[in-house]
């Protein structure tokens, strides 16, 4: 372990962050990238499945300057002096980062993201083929279209809400964001599960986007209540995520016994047999995009096909959004469903 210099406290910035969902932009500024240094923090954390201790530690902007400095191939040293933050703060902020592992590396001269990061420059190359992706999904979804009008005619819980919201909830929640995050995990060979964060029990996906760069991300929240988990979708922060399940019963759907057995049954099937083989026809393309990223470098192909599945799935949500076929919500859509424990 470093020595870390004792005349200073130790830095550590909270920022209380609820459960809520985390959005990047997909636009590119040119004049912004020009006007930005090799290594600054103007970047937007993303992480997957949610967890607000990872994006509690990249609000600070030491946070993000020192992912980038990495990223950009600076060791140690050349990154204290450069950025003029103080010696006991870097220290402090790389040793809860490697701990964690947030960087990865042998030695203060070999030190990397422990997570993609991805440069302005670098992403309009990606595009075409989120776009193709997705409306590959749209397509897919689309020809089992009677399927998802049969579960929601089926779903006791959802008779009082309207109808394109529950199929927002469906196709999001339920299929997108859901039964085909397992079905990768299950299937291994494109994203296996997450990493495991050392000293903590979360496993989860992450990635840096610079400035307002990269494709909306809409990230599903779960908090667990009891035997229920409750969800949150959609384009704003949720205040209070831990609420009592016969409270959000009265403006949200719960769905128990066979409404949560449907649901999960027709997700998993739906993933497994017609979603997860049009993403996997993708492999080879993906394998040759993932490599053009500076990322390529030292991070996983896994970790890039996390970003790039769940941008593509995104943006398949907004073009059923767009033919009228799901409507997206104001501020969040909330729904409980019983686990399966």
């Amino acid at each position: 372990m470093r020595a870390i210099p004792l005349q200073l406290k130790p830095f550590r910035t909270v920022v209380p962050i609820g459960v809520f969902v985390f959005l990047i932009s997909f636009t590119v500024g040119v004049n912004a990238q020009d006007e930005r240094p090799d290594v600054h923090a103007d970047f937007k954390y993303g992480v997957f499945p949610y967890s607000s201790e990872a994006v509690e530690r990249f609000a600070p902007e030491p946070a993000r300057l020192l992912i980038s400095a990495f990223h950009k191939g600076w060791n140690l040293d050349k990154h204290i002096k450069e950025s003029g933050n103080p010696e006991v703060e870097v220290l402090t902020l790389l040793q809860e980062f490697e701990d964690d592992r947030l960087v990865r590396g042998r030695n203060d001269y070999d030190l990397r993201p422990g997570f993609p990061v991805y440069r302005e420059d670098e992403l309009p190359e990606s595009a075409p083929l989120i776009g193709e992706t997705a409306a590959g999904f749209v397509r897919t979804i689309e020809s089992q279209w009677s399927g998802f009008e049969e579960l929601v005619s089926s779903l006791e819980a959802g008779q009082n809400f309207p109808r394109e919201e529950m199929l927002y909830r469906v196709v999001a929640g339920g299929l997108l964001f859901g039964g085909m995050i397992d079905a990768l995990f299950d299937d291994k060979t494109l994203m296996p599960a997450p990493p495991r964060r050392a000293g903590r029990r979360e496993a989860y996906y992450a990635w840096m986007t610079e400035g307002d760069a990269g494709p909306p991300q809409l990230i599903l929240q779960s908090a667990p209540v009891g035997r229920y988990n409750v969800f949150s979708i959609g384009p704003v922060p949720v205040d209070e995520p831990r609420v009592e399940i016969g409270e959000l019963g009265r403006t949200a759907p719960v769905f128990e016994y066979d409404d949560a057995r449907g649901w999960r049954v027709f997700a998993s099937v739906t993933a497994r047999d017609h979603l997860l083989p049009y993403f996997k026809s993708q492999r080879s393309s993906l394998l040759e995009l993932g490599s053009r990223f500076d990322a390529a470098g030292y991070t996983s192909f896994g970790e890039f096909v996390a970003w790039f599945y769940l941008t593509s799935a995104t943006e398949a949500v907004n073009m059923l959004v767009e033919s009228g076929r799901i409507k997206a919500p104001e501020t969040s859509y909330r729904y409980a469903i019983l686990t399966d424990r």
